[in-house]
């Protein structure tokens, strides 16, 4: 730069020397003294202001130059960014995450919030409240069929085993009061046990026999039983006296009543099959064991009517 400005002076110079040469030539009777020290000074000052004159113009393309280098380098950079961007839209990941940007924007221009808030809280609380169902009818349950050897054939009912009905002697008055299903394939424990029992006294446990005729069982029949589970359920009842389910129950099956003789030893109530079985072979053995009646009602303390004096009485079995 400094080399350009010494090259520009030196042809303001000379130029201003031609100038001055080519007047005195045309005009002798006006000549000047090239030592007159006025003259010389009034040259000099035209020459600096010419200089500076210049030298403006110069370090205003000097700025310029400066600022086309900037921008240079912003077209540069802004070239680079792009690059940059397409390889990334290539490979689809910024394209991913503008449709998603793209789709909450208009999700939310496109909400009425006072308007759907309500309508959104509504549907929360009926998903709440569908889940919660879910997770009250989510378990398993299980119940036993007597009378039976298999499960009902019900959606989500399926056989845990199948096996004998069994309890106490009708004419013992200890041992257990509860009705068993027993497998048909009993383990075993270790030969030494029990090392000893007070006075060698121990309970007992029979299987159960029918002790009345009713479509496909006799007297004395032997009484087969089955383990079943249910799922989806949380809860199992049995109910006396009726034959169907409360609402939103399921009916996993119904019969009658049935429990030890009235003046014998007490049993359990239990829920015995309307359409019962019994084990081949072993037809009408009188083994005894645990003996199965028909349970009446009796009037009294229970209500008759609705009940009735000596009526039979039903039972269902339901699943929750």
């Amino acid at each position: 730069m400094a080399f350009d400005n010494v090259v520009l002076l030196f042809l303001v110079i000379f130029n201003r020397a031609n100038i001055i040469g080519t007047h005195e030539n045309s005009q002798v009777d006006k000549r000047l003294l090239l030592d007159d020290p006025q003259t010389a000074t009034s040259q000099l000052l035209s020459l600096q202001r010419e200089i500076q004159t210049l030298q403006t113009k110069i370090a205003e393309i000097d700025v310029h130059q400066s600022q086309i280098q900037f921008l240079n380098a912003q077209v540069s950079q802004l070239q680079q960014e792009n690059t940059a961007l397409k390889q990334q839209i290539s490979h689809g990941s910024s394209s991913h995450d503008v449709q998603i940007l793209t789709s909450k924007v208009a999700t939310l221009e496109a909400l009425h919030l006072d308007q759907e808030l309500p309508l959104l809280k509504s549907k929360v609380d009926s998903v709440v409240t569908e889940n919660q169902n879910l997770l009250l009818h989510s378990g398993s349950t299980y119940f036993s069929i007597w009378g039976r050897k298999s499960c009902p054939a019900i959606n989500g009912t399926e056989l845990i085993y199948t096996g004998i009905t069994a309890g106490k002697n009708t004419g013992n008055s200890g041992s257990g009061a509860n009705t068993l299903c027993v497998p048909h394939d009993p383990d075993s424990l270790p030969s030494d046990f029990p090392t000893t029992t007070y006075s060698s006294y121990f309970a007992a446990l029979f299987g159960a026999e029918y002790q009345f005729t009713y479509k496909n069982v006799a007297v004395d029949d032997d009484v087969p039983c089955a383990i079943c589970k249910v799922k989806p359920a949380t809860a199992t009842m049995m109910v006396p006296a009726k034959l169907s389910c409360p609402q939103e129950w399921t009916l996993q099956y119904h019969g009658y009543l049935g429990a030890a003789y009235y003046s014998d030893h007490a049993s359990d109530y239990i829920c015995i099959d309307s359409d019962p079985e019994y084990f081949e072979g072993l037809r009408q053995v009188n083994s005894d064991g645990r003996l199965i009646y028909p349970v009446k009602a009796y009037c009294g303390s229970l209500p008759c009517p609705k009940y009735k004096q000596d009526q039979y009485l039903p039972c269902a079995v339901c699943t929750l």
